[in-house]
């Protein structure tokens, strides 16, 4: 069951009825938020399980810095970019997700999760505090790099509707009292939909020369 689930993603807040409440590892859903009291429910939260995977990685560069050239007048060059950079980047690109027209619980736009890990913008911080020798009419420039590779495979875990089970919740709007809606049970052997991505595997920062 997802007990903790519902109280921190969902936040749903149950009051006293003549009508039965939901129960520990159920959750209690509107006729607006199940689509009219859909038989099954895609989550936010269900998990992408990757079936297929690229034998290669590929480097994306997500940010490049100021280009130094070497003379080749003179002799070789010693370069140090002694500055941090912070990149904000998303640890999954290319993100395509099928549903099967599923009604989603929370944004889909966020729900995409492989590995505990979810669609999210993230931050990337490297300092380029290490000494680089440049040759004579070379140049040299300090990029950030995110290792990505293409995956693909199905969503995991969903909720199934409970045939008679009425229940009702506090109205999202202050002052409306409570809703009514139907019980749901989370299954976390739910398979639904298909999706792809060009997952980040690691990171690096380095020195661009040519």
């Amino acid at each position: 069951m997802k007990a903790n689930h519902i109280g921190s993603a969902l936040a749903f807040v149950l009051a006293a009825s003549t009508l039965p409440l939901a129960h520990a590892g159920d959750a209690c859903f509107t006729s607006g938020e199940s689509n009219n009291y859909a038989n099954q429910l895609g989550d936010r939260t269900s998990w992408g399980i990757a079936t297929q995977q690229a034998g290669n990685t590929w480097d994306d560069w997500i940010w490049r810095g100021p280009e130094r050239y070497c003379n080749p007048a003179g002799g070789d060059c010693s370069y140090q970019w002694t500055q941090a950079n912070s990149k904000a980047y998303q640890w999954s690109a290319g993100v395509d997700m099928k549903l099967d027209n599923l009604p989603i619980i929370g944004s889909s736009l966020n729900m995409f999760n492989i590995k505990g890990q979810y669609q999210y913008t993230s931050t990337y911080t490297e300092t380029f505090g290490w000494t680089q020798t440049i040759r004579r009419g070379q140049t040299a420039q300090p990029v950030q790099v995110v290792v990505r590779r293409w995956k693909s495979g199905y969503f995991q875990g969903g909720w199934w509707r409970v045939n008679g089970g009425s229940c009702q919740k506090a109205s999202p709007i202050a002052g409306n009292g409570v809703v009514r809606g139907n019980r749901y049970w989370w299954d976390g052997n739910i398979r639904y939909g298909n999706w792809s991505a060009n997952v980040e595997e690691r990171r690096f920062g380095m020195y661009h020369i040519w």
